[in-house]
């Protein structure tokens, strides 16, 4: 089971969570403004992803050498960057939309308000 939780949250209950991580076998993905940010998991869990890439790249070293005439760039580093490039994208937008706000906020203060007469 994965349990999401806000930055701050994680930050209060981290002495907790240390407990409860390993005894449950949980994963907890710690998030800011809803984008999660980093992964709490069971160190036997994280040992078995480490070695689970390192099998995959032992494939596709073997594969590479049986078929030469492949790229040689892993197909893993391409999605990487362009996650990469999608949280860059997602950071622009969220500040620009902060700054919107802010100033229609500023504006807002500024624009004097009239209420409708009733003749």
């Amino acid at each position: 089971m994965t349990q999401h939780l806000d930055a701050q949250e994680a930050h209060t209950r981290f002495d907790q969570l240390l407990d409860e991580i390993p005894a449950s076998g949980q994963t907890v993905i710690v998030e800011r403004s809803g984008l999660p940010l980093v992964a709490i998991l069971p160190f036997a869990q994280y040992q078995q992803l480490i070695s689970d890439c390192e099998t995959r790249s032992e494939i596709l070293d073997d594969i590479r050498r049986r078929m030469p005439y492949l790229p040689a760039t892993d197909p893993t580093s391409a999605m990487l960057e362009d996650e990469q490039a999608l949280r860059a994208m997602y950071a622009e937008l969220e500040k620009a939309e902060q700054q919107s706000a802010q100033a229609g906020l500023a504006h807002d203060a500024q624009t004097p308000h009239h209420k409708a007469s009733s003749d």
